[in-house]
């Protein structure tokens, strides 16, 4: 009864704040294009009424001088932005005056009678001797805008026309400037910052203009429209929120507190079933890993005896003498079992990994010494194989550095054994980079680039999504992305490095690892590398 009574109170909680918070969302929109619709109404008044300014004075004075008409347009074109162009139509439809004459001189003595629309909307504005706006038509530069024809008349003498040519963009734009909402914003309390608000504008029927951003997933739910009749033109105004509207919400703080502390207690009730049940599953999961790790422990130490009696009785008949196909012979079991023991240790390194016992070994080495020792193994092969053999770095002082040799050697060894065994002409090489690093810290430091590129058969995108994963042992795949790799693919991220591939099918593949050394402060005692190996 108590859990049936904590479900109903949350659903009766989220009605009211979910009716409530819509209520506050319908009431913002409709304020917003309201106050869109007013600016319109009144920005298009005044410029009607300022252009019917200019109609009462050549009325009056039974015209006006040519100059005196460029500047009256002139300052009417500066006070009004949003106009293209100012004219006087003649009785015949013909356009005689025009500013600004630069960008309009080519439409002087144009003949608008031409123009079927255009002659209609003129013989409409003289019969009616009111002003008239036109339908939507093409301005200059593609732009799209309409025209407010005023009709002339003169003691009942028709003397043509004078004309304003309004832009869609230009006009919309200087309406709806945030400036123009900043006052209405701190009386009403709203968000009229078009990040929140997306706008769109048709003149019958036809879009004019709309905000660059973008709608919310579900515009039609929220949108909301004003209507403005323009001389029998019918220009809709429709606002819709984006997502930012909805991100920016108002809150209900003292309902969602409520229902904050309802949820935070099952999260800390549940939380605790959980915890109790997530640490059966680690000490499980870590025995599980531990009686792995010791069983993988005991069979490598069974297998490793008598495999190194293998490899040194190997050793001791290659002194031997024999002849060219025995000599081969001895070779391909001495590497296999080289393979073995190299196969033992990576599982027994996966192992420790997974059980949480894998402990690195920080101490002192010389990078240059390092890189010396990563392909000797593998030259003769390299040469067998007529395969290009080479350590290229970009600095050439020797570097002190602490860290883990052994493993680092282990990673680079790895990657060049792949590359070799998967690469049959070309090269295969290993190339460090120093990378910027701050040498003046309190623990100075220095990061290290170390690639290994090949020129193999490569490896297809599908295949290297799964590249690190163990035991994916395809043997079409470009390296060997099983066992070593994963594990490689672990040591590297435990080492504090990162690791990326990249390849193309019949070009090569390059591995690319970054790790970050302290640098030694001291150069003494640093261990025989070349011992090591």
């Amino acid at each position: 009864m108590t859990a049936i009574f904590l479900i109903l109170s949350v659903v009766a909680l989220w009605v009211t704040l979910n009716f409530q918070r819509n209520n506050t969302y319908y009431e913002q929109l409709k304020n917003h294009v309201g106050i869109d619709q007013s600016l319109m109404n009144k920005d298009i008044s005044a410029r009607i009424s300022a252009l019917d300014r200019m109609v009462k004075r050549w009325e009056i004075r039974g015209g006006i001088p040519e100059e005196e008409f460029i500047a009256d347009a002139d300052s009417f074109l500066k006070d009004y932005p949003g106009f293209q162009a100012i004219k006087w139509i003649d009785q015949d439809y013909i356009i005689r005056w025009v500013t600004p004459v630069d960008s309009n001189v080519f439409k002087q003595n144009q003949d608008l009678a031409l123009n079927e629309g255009r002659r209609f909307a003129l013989e409409k504005a003289r019969l009616k001797k009111t002003p008239t706006v036109s339908a939507p038509i093409d301005l200059m530069e593609n732009r799209k805008g309409f025209q407010i024809y005023f009709p002339l008349f003169v003691e009942s003498r028709f003397d043509g026309f004078i004309v304003g040519a309004l832009g869609f963009d230009d006009w919309i734009n200087h309406v709806t400037h945030l400036n123009n909402h900043d006052n209405l914003e701190k009386e009403l309390h709203l968000k009229h910052s078009f990040d929140y608000i997306h706008l769109e504008i048709f003149f019958d029927g036809e879009l004019i203009y709309s905000t660059p951003n973008q709608k919310s997933n579900d515009p039609n739910l929220w949108q909301q429209e004003k209507i403005i009749n323009l001389d029998g033109h019918r220009i809709v105004l429709q606002v819709t929120p984006t997502e930012k509207f909805f991100n920016g919400a108002e809150s209900y703080i003292p309902e969602i507190s409520a229902f904050a502390a309802f949820i935070l207690a099952l999260f800390l009730f549940y939380s605790v079933l959980l915890l109790n049940k997530s640490q059966k599953i680690a000490q499980n999961a870590k025995a599980t890993n531990m009686a792995k790790l010791s069983f993988l422990s005991c069979i490598s130490h069974e297998t490793k005896t008598p495999l190194n009696k293998i490899v040194n009785t190997i050793e001791l008949l290659q002194k031997e003498p024999s002849n060219k196909e025995q000599a081969e012979h001895l070779d391909i079991i001495l590497q296999s079992a080289q393979k073995l023991d190299s196969t033992l240790n990576d599982v027994l390194d996966l192992s420790r990994i997974e059980a949480g016992e894998f402990k690195l070994k920080e101490e002192g080495f010389e990078l240059i010494a390092l890189l010396e020792t990563i392909l000797e193994p593998y030259k003769t092969l390299a040469k067998d194989k007529h395969l290009s053999l080479d350590v290229y770095y970009n600095f050439d002082t020797q570097l002190y550095l602490v860290g883990d040799p052994k493993r680092l050697r282990q990673i680079l060894r790895c990657l060049v054994s792949n590359a070799i065994k998967y690469t049959d002409s070309g090269y295969v090489g290993l190339i460090v980079e120093l990378l910027h690093s701050d040498k003046n810290a309190s623990s100075p430091s220095q990061r290290i680039k170390f690639s290994v590129s090949d020129s193999g058969i490569g490896i297809s995108p599908e295949k290297l999504k799964t590249i690190f994963t163990p035991f994916n042992d395809d043997q079409n795949a470009t390296q060997n992305a099983n066992l070593g790799l994963s594990m490689i693919h672990q040591l590297v991220h435990i080492m504090g490095g990162d690791i990326k591939v990249d390849s193309k099918e019949g070009i090569g593949s390059n591995f690319h690892l970054v790790f970050e050394f302290k640098l030694a402060s001291k150069i003494s005692d640093l261990p025989d590398l070349h011992s090591q190996t």
